[in-house]
């Protein structure tokens, strides 16, 4: 029929594209290519349905995320490696040295590698090797941006801190808008320069986890920022001066803004950093609840948060409150912290609060205790909760301040700037 004028144009051009068809089932994608480029040529217009499905079937054949990137992507988020990694190097066949899909194909062997080996990387495993060799090769192939953050995920699970950090910034570099793609890289980073700088750990065994599509935020990525949040968390003391803290905070900002929700909780680290609890908490929280079905273990993150905030880390009252025994407790809690035994001042300044919570100097002085112990976050939140009942009068500043005469210098001047 291709062959036979009396055909007609788009009889002519159907035949050439059902040749193009089988060429293309038969793995001969630029010679189908070609074919179908003819065949759509010479019947256009057609409103036949063989038509749409010849104009798909070209689409495939010129560009890669027609068919190969979207499919990629479902078999990822399935958790289907292996049927992944088949479709990409099906992709590749038809698409050579395609950067893009080499730059994915990295990121679904090293999820693949991490899903057969039950456990984060090491980096000498032989699936690293294939890992990198493909990042390397987008990079060569143009994909600059994708490229380098494939290299940054590897280093990022490997715990090579300067190595991510510097990939990130190189695909940051290379596609510096603040879209969907680019917030993906500031996220990246951002998590990077809040790692501890310190040798990665041994890997440890893990169960298996619902997997992600690796070109978007998924849940590894933010199991990842959960884990730095814990880490920073648990130290009371505040880091010194940190230009990548503000640097974090900002790249953080910048993917709230363009509606990736994995912004918050590298927001959250950050002010947890920084010893805000609370403010890190809502952040945490208005995160998880834009994440689109989070995983269960974000609960568990949650429940860290809640367990570790300083301000549930007080006892709960005792009911009916005893005034008197909290008086003698606060006593003995005065001997101890005048006689510089802060330890023992904050246990005795803690019963205290427990026998009666609504006096401002019993949690002014437990705050100066854990203050002296380095229990910066613990402090700043007591002296918080003191301010708040010094306000309401509970007891009158004159009271307040007849306890606080033999506390002098840098001391009272810290307590003074939460005082209302």
């Amino acid at each position: 029929v291709a062959q036979d004028e009396r055909a007609g144009a788009e009889a002519q051009g159907a035949a050439k594209c059902v040749t193009a068809l089988v060429l293309k089932h038969e793995g001969q994608h630029a010679e189908a290519r070609s074919l179908l480029a003819e065949g759509l040529e010479q019947a256009a217009g057609s409103q036949a349905a063989w038509y749409a499905l010849a104009r798909r079937a070209h689409q495939e054949l010129t560009d890669p995320k027609a068919y190969f990137v979207p499919r990629t992507e479902a078999q990822v988020a399935a958790r289907q490696y292996s049927a992944a990694l088949e479709t990409l190097n099906e992709g590749l066949r038809v698409f050579p040295n395609r950067g893009e899909l080499l730059a994915l194909r990295s990121q679904v062997r090293l999820e693949g590698a991490k899903q057969q080996l039950r456990r984060r990387l090491a980096a000498t495993d032989e699936a690293v090797t294939l890992i990198r060799q493909d990042a390397a090769a987008a990079i060569a192939a143009g994909a600059v941006a994708e490229g380098h953050y494939a290299a940054g995920r590897l280093a990022e699970e490997l715990g090579d801190r300067a190595e991510a950090e510097k990939n990130y910034r190189a695909a940051l570099q290379a596609h510096p808008a603040n879209d969907e793609v680019g917030t993906r890289y500031r996220v990246a980073l951002a998590r990077v320069l809040l790692m501890p700088r310190r040798p990665p750990p041994a890997p440890v065994a893990e169960p298996p986890r619902v997997g992600h599509a690796p070109l978007l935020p998924g849940p590894d990525e933010l199991r990842s920022a959960l884990a730095l949040l814990l880490v920073a968390a648990v130290a009371d003391d505040p880091p010194p001066p940190n230009p990548s803290l503000d640097e974090a905070l900002k790249l953080a900002e910048e993917a709230i803004r363009q509606g990736n929700a994995e912004g918050y909780l590298i927001k959250a680290q950050v002010l947890a950093r920084k010893g805000m609890w609370t403010q890190a908490l809502q952040e945490y929280v208005q995160g998880l609840q834009k994440l689109p079905q989070p995983p269960a273990y974000y609960a568990d993150g949650l429940k860290f948060l809640i367990d570790n905030h300083p301000a549930f880390r007080r006892p709960d009252s005792v009911q009916p409150p005893s005034p008197l025994l909290a008086e003698k407790y606060f006593g003995a809690g005065l001997t101890a912290f005048y006689a510089r035994n802060y330890a023992e001042a904050e246990k005795q300044f803690i019963e205290a609060v427990r026998y009666y919570s609504q006096d401002a100097r019993y949690l002014y002085f437990l705050g100066m205790a854990r203050l002296m112990q380095g229990k910066r976050s613990y402090a700043a939140e007591d002296f918080r909760a003191g301010a708040m009942l010094e306000q309401q009068n509970r007891p009158s500043p004159a009271v307040v301040n007849a306890s606080l005469e033999r506390v002098q210098g840098p001391l009272r001047q810290t307590l003074n700037s939460y005082r209302p």
